[in-house]
């Protein structure tokens, strides 16, 4: 039995959520650069799941 396993889990989904962050914010600003600054058109863009 791993003693560390809800401790790596917990990482994991915080790694993950931090992924995602990126990902959105970078999205953001590429969309602002394409010159897209309505929130439909960014959604549009880069829809979230």
């Amino acid at each position: 039995m791993n003693v560390n396993a809800g401790h790596e889990r917990t990482s994991k989904a915080r790694i993950i959520h931090q992924i995602q962050l990126i990902r959105g914010i970078t999205a953001y600003f590429f969309a602002i650069a394409r010159g897209c600054h309505h929130n439909y058109c960014v959604h549009r863009l880069f829809p979230l799941q």
